[in-house]
């Protein structure tokens, strides 16, 4: 009994996801904003900000920005790719994007331990209006803090939750969902 017990609580603390953000934001824009098309340029991961992480965190800002008619579609920066800007660009255009909601890891540190890796990000994130012309509408830095690399640590989890914190703060920020 008590075997299961544990097992139990494992499984339990498997699932949990962790950590947080502190978002700081500015809207730099006071003209009405109503986008139906975003490009997220995504480029945080690291050997910390695992896949995982990254992953949660994209598909919520998706699947949140879809619940307020905003159809998005990721774009993951590669470290090999010889000329990004180009592949950006030719990204927005095909997809026809009228914003684009840049999400860049600037820095950060890490405290490595054997029970996972407690990981201080900073994150920048930038708004985008592109058509008619492009200007940035919205700029927020966020202190993110996770554990990664733990057993017990649901690390897609724990993006995800970093996911709908931002889009919480654009929809607060009126950026996105305007009605």
């Amino acid at each position: 009994m008590r075997k299961l017990f544990y097992i139990f609580v494992a499984f339990t603390l498997a699932a949990c996801a962790s950590g947080g953000a502190k978002v700081d934001s500015r809207v730099q824009s006071n003209e009405s904003l109503k986008f139906k098309k975003m490009l997220i340029s995504l480029n945080v991961e690291s050997r910390n900000f695992t896949k995982s992480l990254a992953d949660g965190m994209q598909n919520s800002i998706v699947s949140s920005l879809a619940g307020c008619g905003i159809e998005a579609v990721v774009y993951v920066k590669d470290a090999l790719d010889i000329n990004p800007n180009k592949t950006l660009a030719d990204k927005m255009r095909d997809f026809q994007a009228d914003s684009m909601l840049s999400i860049v890891r600037t820095g950060g540190q890490v405290l490595i331990s054997d029970g996972g890796n407690n990981a201080n990000f900073d994150v920048m994130l930038r708004l985008y209006k592109l058509k008619p012309t492009s200007s940035e509408v919205w700029t927020a830095k966020s202190d993110v803090s996770v554990l990664t690399q733990n057993l017990f640590v649901n690390e897609t989890k724990s993006g995800e939750r970093l996911g709908i914190k931002f889009f919480e703060v654009m929809k607060r920020d009126g950026v996105v969902c305007r009605l």
